[in-house]
């Protein structure tokens, strides 16, 4: 599953590393996860106590969901949400709210009180007056990004995702600048067996 466009030569690259818990009505769960940033891709491990429980890597143009503990790999495209059991994840809003990219070519957009507001593709991308980036509506949720990591401009500290009775919390907690080669860092080679899923 190697993207094409990286090449095997160090960049510099954004790590941040964080905390993160999610509830509903019936389950809450909780662990750390890591983040890598490069110009339009993510790469996000999640980890329970000790052990891995999702590799996400997102580009412009899939996302690949790996899931150790079932053995699959999932292939989707950019827009498709998250297929997890019971609630559905869209991740590229969850790739603009850490980034604080809002869509360049907007469908239009309007003061609501305080807040610019621009429409794109049944979302709403809320900016406040220093044209940062503080909220993502949808018809069935809501993100909300708080804070900033000093380092980067731009960079939430805090996401909060909303969806029906469920949320999903992300703190960030450290962001580092490092040199590392993107073609390691986002590709996912999963083991032997494992069950590959095309949602395409």
């Amino acid at each position: 599953m190697k993207r094409p466009e990286l090449e095997n030569l160090p960049v510099l690259l954004e790590e941040a590393q964080g905390n993160y818990s999610y509830e509903d009505s019936s389950s809450s769960y909780s662990g750390r996860f890591i983040l890598f940033s490069y110009e339009n891709l993510l790469a996000i491990d999640l980890y329970a106590a000790y052990f891995s429980a999702a590799s996400i890597r997102y580009s412009p143009d899939s996302t690949l969901l790996y899931l150790p503990m079932n053995g699959e790999l999932l292939i989707m495209n950019r827009q498709d949400e998250l297929p997890l059991e019971g609630w559905e994840i869209p991740i590229s809003p969850l790739a603009s709210g850490y980034l604080g990219k809002i869509p360049p070519l907007s469908d239009s957009a309007k003061w609501l009180g305080d807040s610019f507001v621009i429409y794109k593709n049944k979302l709403s991308y809320y900016q406040n007056k220093k044209k940062e980036l503080v909220k993502i509506k949808a018809m069935d949720w809501e993100l909300i990004r708080s804070g900033s990591l000093a380092k980067i401009a731009n960079r939430a500290k805090h996401i909060l995702f909303k969806k029906g009775k469920a949320q999903l919390i992300l703190d960030f907690t450290d962001l580092a600048i490092k040199k590392l080669d993107p073609s390691l860092i986002f590709t996912l080679t999963p083991p032997e067996g494992t069950k590959i899923i095309d949602y395409r």
